[in-house]
């Protein structure tokens, strides 16, 4: 049996013991620490040090030959640049010499009167200036439609539906005149223009597109529709410019195009078609044509019995041209006006009646299907 001081004794050992344990696990969790500060500090001068080395590396000059590659790539770049700038400049002093001449040609035939004035027209240079012409001409007759009208008889808050034709020999040539005004109702703005888009690609009186030929689309872009009666060679550019309650189509004649060659006889031609809806069913269309007699650049207007052989007027049964050169002038326009308003009249009423039934085709098609080309009435050209 035990003594209490050997019991004593074995106790004191063991608190010695795990006093000892103790320091030796707080020593090594300090030495842990230092080696851990140590090493983070370690990690922290070599960063230094590999960033202070890249930069002493990337002060190294380049070799010569990675300079001189890198110098003729700038200089080939640099070229690039100067040429296309050089090119630009020179499309540039071409388009605004182009722009300066066609401005400088625009001359006005008279004086102006209750009519719009006739230009010679003539497109030139590049498509851009051409571009340009187009739209200055087309711009012109739009920012110029209500006056027009107005000069026309077509007021404003007058709605009344009518029909006119003007034979107007008062300032030493002929102008033919062509006015009409009509009320669609029950149609909207878009059934009606609608109704037109068709007729521009399908009607019997040459109109717009349809018995002409559409030229330089792509160059031109899709403002515009520049065509030409092949047998006549007489271009004609087409736009229309369409808002909430006015679309307004406009047509000119051009008379002088090196890149499409025109015939020798010309006519100043234009035309205005106004669609206005003046309530939500009810649409107003006026229409005005306006076209001069026929002309030569080296001669200027032709006789009156050369224009009635133009417009087609020996082409009547009744009418012989020998006949006709021995009437009084007074006469030969006489019957020059009386042919001219029968051809004219019959080619609006054609062109009416064909809106019609594009109009009432619309109502029925659902969806909508292509509109067949009449047959063509070589005698009816509206512009």
């Amino acid at each position: 049996m035990s003594s209490p001081v050997d019991v004593t004794s074995d106790e004191s050992c063991d608190d010695a013991q795990r006093v000892r344990k103790r320091d030796k696990q707080r020593d090594f969790r300090r030495k842990v620490h230092h080696q851990l500060e140590f090493l983070r500090g370690r990690v922290t001068h070599l960063e230094t040090t590999l960033r202070a080395a890249r930069a002493r590396k990337a002060m190294v000059p380049l070799p010569w030959c990675e300079v001189a590659r890198a110098l003729k790539a700038d200089v080939v770049a640099t070229k690039g640049v100067r040429k296309s700038l050089l090119l630009q400049a020179e499309d540039h002093a071409e388009f605004l010499e182009a722009m300066v001449k066609w401005v400088q040609s625009l001359s006005p035939e008279r004086s102006p009167s209750r009519f719009p004035l006739w230009y010679n027209v003539g497109l030139c240079g590049s498509n851009a200036s051409r571009r340009a012409a187009l739209d200055w001409i087309t711009q012109h007759m739009y920012h110029h439609t209500p006056s027009v009208l107005q000069h026309m008889g077509f007021h404003p808050t007058d709605m009344t539906p009518s029909q006119a034709f003007i034979f107007d020999n008062s300032k030493g040539y002929i102008e033919y005149i062509y006015t009409d005004r009509r009320i669609h109702c029950p149609a909207t703005l878009p059934k009606v223009l609608a109704a037109y888009q068709r007729l521009y690609y399908a009607n019997s009186v040459d109109f717009v597109v349809a018995g002409r030929k559409v030229m330089d689309q792509d160059e031109l872009g899709k403002d515009f529709i520049y065509s030409r009666r092949e047998f006549k060679n007489e271009n004609v550019v087409h736009r229309e410019f369409v808002s909430d309650r006015q679309i307004v189509h406009v047509q000119h004649s051009i008379h002088d195009d090196s890149k499409h060659p025109l015939g020798a006889i010309h006519r100043h031609r234009m035309a205005w078609i106004v669609l206005e809806a003046v309530a939500p069913n009810m649409v107003v269309e006026t229409k005005v044509f306006q076209k001069s007699q026929s002309w030569t650049e080296a001669a200027g207007y032709v006789s009156v019995d050369e224009e009635a052989r133009i417009v087609g007027v020996f082409e009547e049964p009744h009418m012989d041209q020998d006949d006709y050169d021995m009437l009084p002038p007074s006469v030969q326009e006489a019957q020059l006006r009386q042919h001219v308003t029968s051809t004219l009249s019959r080619c609006m009423q054609t062109l009416n009646n064909e809106l019609e039934m594009a109009l009432q085709q619309l109502d029925l098609e659902d969806p909508p299907a292509t509109i067949e080309a009449p047959p063509r009435d070589a005698s009816c050209c509206l512009y």
